[in-house]
Formats: C-alpha cells, structure tokens, sequence
C-alpha cells in the first residue's frame, strides 16, 4: 500500500514538472533564441502588445492599473504581454466567477438569517459594534446561546476533535487546505468511515496545491468508493497560469450544523 502510494505520487510529480519545464524552455527560446522562428515569435508578441495597450486604455478600470500594465508593457513588451496574458485572459478564471455567482444567487435566501443577540451584542460589547453590524451586513449576526472554546495546543485540539466526529448524527463538512496520510488523518478516516456506515452524510473538500505531496491523484475517488463525498478544489494543472493562486487555506470541520471547529 505504501509503496504503491509512494509511485503514484512520484508520478504525478514527474508529469507535472516535466510539462511546466517544457513551458518555460518555450518562453526561454523565445526570448534567447536568435532563430528565424523565435524572431518571428518576438514579432507577433510585440504586435500583440500594442493591441494589449489600446485595449488596456479603453477598459473600465483604475488608472492606476492602466498606467502600471501599460508601463510594463511598453517597456517590456515581450515579459508584460506574456504576463498580462497570463492574469487577465483565463476562460477558467471567468467560468469561476459565474459559477461563484450563480452558487450565490441560488443560496441567496439562505443568508439573510435572524440574529438573535446584536442589542445584547451592543451592551455587552460596545468596543466591537462595528464588527457586530458587518457580520450582520455580511450574513452572520451574532445569536444567544453560543459557546466558543480556544484549544491550544494540537494535543488538547485533537481528542476533542475526534470525540465530535463521534457524536455526528446527521452530516460532517470537513474542509481542509492540507490532508495527509497518516495516524491522525487515518484516525479522522476511520470515525468517517463508520459515520457513512451510520447513513451520516460525510462531505470533504480538500486544496490540490496543499495535498500535491501528500495525496495520489485519485485519493478522492478513492473516498467516494467508501461513501464519503469528496471534491478537490481548483485541481493543479501543469499549465503556467495565475488561476493556479487560487487556493482554499480554510480549515474549518462542521458537524450537524451545531458545532464548528476551526483551526488558524
């Protein structure tokens, strides 16, 4: 098991840098080259260029961004191009975005949920109003018959951990940027395992870049064999491109929507 774990996480390594390698001796050969070819190239870059700048001008955008991209672009055309190109032309990015709204749009009416503390909140807490009223703005007020608890260290963190994945009864949303094997994600594992044993409905999500050395490529098809419904967020792809920014740090386990345990 372990040395079958092992290769398929060196395979996906080598796959992976050995593309992004071969990108960047592509953008080595354009700029270094002196072939006809990577002439050519320069040129249709620099082409490109001065339709990025009249582009860049007419948007709807801060000056000061305009002034910044237009700057680099015409003092280096060949790096600013490929470089704006890079952050601001990514369908992935834009579908992103859509899908973000579209999620949000739909989930809309679940927001707006009744505190049911903010005058108390106010007399108890003067100091914190205006955190008290943008967490109202935001969706979240603040409610009576809450308790919050910091456990500091791990050690104290983690028994407690596990003894509420034990008293799940309905659902456990676990989100995490980094999931490793071994004796404490094992330990979570197993908890889960009888959970979805038990009809719990067990949710994971966890970060591609944060698991990248940790998990073989698959490991969330093999927790959807076990019952456990698992979605990476934003999968690396050995593409050069600034979408690959976008990750999901949270560490955050909820469970039957009563307790929320998060760790910095």
């Amino acid at each position: 098991m372990k040395r079958s774990w092992f290769r398929a996480l060196l395979l996906r390594r080598v796959q992976v840098l050995f593309l992004l390698i071969l990108q960047l001796c592509f953008l080595f050969f354009i700029f270094q080259n002196e072939s006809f070819i990577a002439q050519v190239l320069r040129s249709v870059v620099h082409i490109i260029s001065g339709f990025l700048v009249l582009y860049i001008i007419s948007k709807k955008d801060k000056r000061a961004n305009k002034v910044i991209w237009n700057f680099l672009i015409l003092l280096f055309p060949l790096f600013g191009s490929l470089l704006y190109i890079l952050y601001n032309f990514q369908a992935s990015t834009r579908k992103f975005e859509q899908k973000i709204f579209q999620i949000g749009q739909k989930n809309r009416t679940l927001y707006g949920l009744p505190g049911s503390a903010e005058k108390s909140a106010y007399y108890e807490a003067p100091a914190h109003i205006p955190q008290i009223r943008y967490l109202k703005y935001a969706g979240f007020p603040v409610y009576d018959d809450t308790q919050t608890e910091y456990l500091s260290p791990g050690e104290k963190f983690f028994p407690i951990f596990l003894e509420e994945l034990k008293k799940a009864q309905k659902y456990i949303f676990i989100e995490y940027f980094i999931i490793k094997d071994g004796l404490m994600w094992q330990s979570i594992l197993d908890i889960l395992k009888e959970k979805v044993s038990q009809d719990v409905e067990v949710l994971v999500i966890y970060d591609d870049i944060g698991c990248f050395l940790a998990l073989p490529k698959d490991y969330a098809m093999q927790l959807k064999n076990i019952g456990i419904k698992c979605e990476v967020f934003n999968p690396f792809r050995p593409v050069l491109t600034a979408i690959q920014n976008n990750r999901d740090h949270r560490k955050i386990t909820v469970i039957d929507g009563k307790v929320a345990l998060l760790e910095a």
